[in-house]
């Protein structure tokens, strides 16, 4: 069963006092509902398959600096569940940490060599750009490593992205890596990239802000290229 707050701006005030049981007993900062000792798993939460969510309004005598973050689940109200990933199965990205109690310290990347498709509820990410040499190269030498490689076929991960709410204009949307597979039998164009899907703020200039969350194969991420030192407020 299934709880919430008739007041969905309550969940900060109930929060406070287990946010402080929390941080005591993990040794942990929390902000807005997130513990720093468990960030990266925290951060991927998503909107249920198949519902809604509304954006919590803020207060009629909250200031900006009040407002939730857009990378709490506290920023939203309806139904969210964490992305379901194995233990020791990720490297989580050590460019992520709290700046200060309002701001993601992170690294944006583009999103590249794809058009992004609505699926039902998701959305997908198609390739444009078709196999490419660098590709080729990594599966020729990883076949060098594995022994009878003809009994596994070479997996091709699904890439996915759901959004918090309805967006728009997703060939603009840039992304914030926060994990990537590891395994025996993964290369660097076939791992999975645990991220989070932001935008450019509007309220903030160099500022973003999260718009949603998916697993990405990591040959659409401009890993290659230059990326944006910023914040995800």
């Amino acid at each position: 069963m299934k709880r919430a707050f008739t007041q969905p701006t309550d969940r900060a005030i109930a929060f406070t006092g287990l946010k402080k049981r929390l941080a005591k007993a993990f040794y942990s900062d929390v902000h807005y509902g997130i513990m720093g000792k468990f960030l990266h798993r925290n951060l991927l939460w998503l909107r249920t398959a198949d519902t809604t969510l509304t954006k919590t309004h803020p207060g009629p005598h909250d200031s900006q600096t009040e407002i939730t973050p857009s990378w709490s689940w506290m920023a939203y109200e309806g139904s969210m569940e964490f992305m379901s990933i194995g233990f020791e199965s990720v490297a989580w990205s050590n460019a992520l940490r709290f700046r200060n109690t309002k701001e993601l310290e992170c690294h944006v990347r583009e999103i590249k060599d794809c058009s992004i498709m609505r699926e039902g509820d998701e959305y997908v990410l198609v390739n444009t750009q078709g196999n490419n040499g660098s590709s080729e190269a990594s599966n020729n030498a990883q076949s060098s490593c594995i022994e009878d490689l003809d009994l596994y076929e070479s997996r091709t991960p699904r890439s996915w992205l759901r959004f918090d709410t309805d967006t728009s204009d997703v060939e603009s949307l840039k992304c914030v890596v926060i994990g990537r597979e590891f395994g025996y039998y993964s290369n660097e164009y076939q791992q999975d990239c645990y991220i989070l899907v932001v935008k450019p703020s509007n309220h903030s200039s160099g500022m973003f802000e999260r718009v949603g969350a998916g697993s990405v194969g990591s040959r659409f991420i401009s890993f290659d290229e230059p990326d944006i030192r910023a914040s995800v407020i």
